[in-house]
């Protein structure tokens, strides 16, 4: 009875902890929990509010430290399909949005607009605010989405800025809010998830290495479970290693895009298929009168070293827009295999 709980506990957590395409839409779960903020004294005890927020299956836990209690991530676990398709901006900001912020945020008129907010993310937003930070917060978000829309909004570049709190004092008007700090990370869950499962096969691995000085049959039967061992690892292994694209250059000029293309390096379970594309901004693409925000699309499979290579070239109607572009543009190549996805990105120049 013992074990068939903590199989079950196991379950629950790999549940929570490995990426799974099944999060469709983020949610948002808050509890209080007690802190003792001086060893020893009882009296010192406070609360503390936690959130534990999901996103396409990525899950991380948070300490609410800025002290917002709203304009936050948005929890569809209140905001059913059939609910929210009928509600205004107003009326799903009121009835969604949390306090969970796992972003650094500048709180400034430009960036607080639904535009704004709308314009980073897809057609149901996970989060009621527009980041303002260079980097992932690790929940599968893209910064190559809204950095654009920051540096077309307030004219900060968060691409090289170095101190964005700094550059968000200097906007007329603004405050600047730090994310909420990191509890437990979607890293540290899936890390604890995949110890779980090794543990024992590492622990099983060293048993069989000792006991293959029997006879030829005994020693033939075990070096079939060792193998079989080994093969587990190298399967949990594979599906705990990410995607990773690389462009040959942060600069790349339009004559050889337009030419030959850019090749883009991947990275990552070998023999994994992978589908790579090619994007520039909807309204760059627009501007451009270019068929589409997607240049170009390939697809690959990586090799047994878990590497490929491909070419990436827009087709004519695509090439015959980028020749009409007068300034840099923001490129962004997206890899994906299964729940895997990763980001680079690079500047188009003349």
């Amino acid at each position: 009875m013992k074990s068939s709980r903590i199989a079950g506990a196991l379950t629950a957590v790999a549940a929570l902890a490995v990426p799974a395409t099944a999060g469709a839409h983020g949610s948002v779960y808050t509890d209080t929990a007690r802190v003792l903020a001086t060893p020893g004294d009882p009296s010192s005890i406070t609360d503390q509010t936690r959130h534990v927020v999901t996103n396409h299956g990525f899950t991380m836990v948070l300490r609410e430290s800025n002290s917002l209690a709203t304009n936050g991530m948005f929890d569809y676990s209140r905001l059913p399909s059939g609910y929210r398709d009928g509600l205004s901006w107003a009326q799903l900001e009121a009835e969604g949005a949390s306090g969970a912020q796992p972003h650094a945020t500048c709180r400034t008129p430009a960036l607080e607009t639904e535009a704004a907010i709308r314009e980073w993310q897809d057609e149901d937003p996970f989060y009621d605010y527009v980041p303002f930070q260079r980097g992932t917060a690790g929940l599968e978000d893209d910064p190559a989405r809204w950095i654009p829309v920051v540096k077309t909004l307030t004219g900060v570049d968060l691409a090289t800025e170095d101190d964005p709190a700094a550059a968000c004092a200097a906007l007329p008007g603004a405050t600047y809010v730090p994310a909420d700090v990191v509890q437990t990370s979607a890293a540290s869950l899936a890390s604890g998830t995949v110890e779980e499962e090794t543990g024992p096969l590492e622990a099983q691995i060293a048993s069989l290495t000792n006991a293959l000085t029997g006879e030829t049959d005994a020693k033939t039967a075990l070096q079939g479970l060792l193998d079989a061992a080994r093969a587990e690892i190298a399967r949990l292994t594979a599906a705990a290693t990410p995607v990773t694209a690389t462009l040959p250059s942060a600069r790349l000029a339009r004559a050889s895009l337009t030419g030959k293309g850019v090749k883009v390096t991947l990275s990552g379970p070998a023999g994994a298929k992978v589908t790579v594309r090619l994007a520039i901004s909807e309204s760059r693409a627009r501007k451009l009168g270019a068929p589409s925000s997607v240049l170009a699309s390939r697809k690959a499979t990586l090799g047994a070293d878990g590497k490929a290579e491909v070419t990436l070239a827009p087709g004519k109607r695509a090439r015959k827009a980028l020749r009409k572009l007068g300034s840099s543009i923001a490129l962004t190549v997206t890899a994906r295999s299964g729940d895997r996805i990763a980001t680079a990105t690079g500047t188009l120049t003349r």
